[in-house]
């Protein structure tokens, strides 16, 4: 759903995103990083590198309308760590990705072991530069 609303003087409008993260999954992130993926070549060698099962044959995006956004936070000790994305919004000079990363609780029984939470989204083509905001974050 796209709509136009206003945070104080800035004229801020939802943009549509896809999440693809399911499809590519389980992917590996040494670090954490937000990565713009223009291409189809780049984004096959992009999965390539962070060890997708798909290998050569990634889902199928319309760079020529969209581009997409890996956010990866790098390693966890256990499988109860999540990203989710709250919303994709346009401002005058940027768009914004807001995000929440998810951390288990004491009482929740997770498994130990190294896991990579991700999340892989499509977006709009815009010239505007992509940022992230995670919410509870400084």
């Amino acid at each position: 759903m796209l709509y136009t609303h206003l945070y104080g003087h800035r004229r801020v409008r939802s943009l549509p995103w896809n999440d693809l993260s399911a499809v590519v999954a389980p992917l590996r992130f040494p670090h954490g990083a937000l990565r713009q993926i223009v291409g189809p070549k780049t984004f096959k060698v992009y999965l390539r590198e962070h060890h997708s099962p798909r290998g050569s044959r990634p889902p199928l995006v319309d760079f020529r309308h969209r581009v997409a956004v890996f956010w990866a936070v790098g390693p966890r000790s256990s499988e109860g760590y999540a990203l989710e994305i709250l919303s994709v919004t346009e401002q005058k000079r940027r768009v914004v990705i807001l995000g929440r990363e998810q951390t288990p609780t004491l009482r929740r029984r997770v498994r130990i072991g190294i896991t990579y939470p991700f999340r892989l989204l499509t977006i709009p083509r815009t010239r505007k530069p992509i940022f992230l905001d995670v919410e509870g974050r400084p």
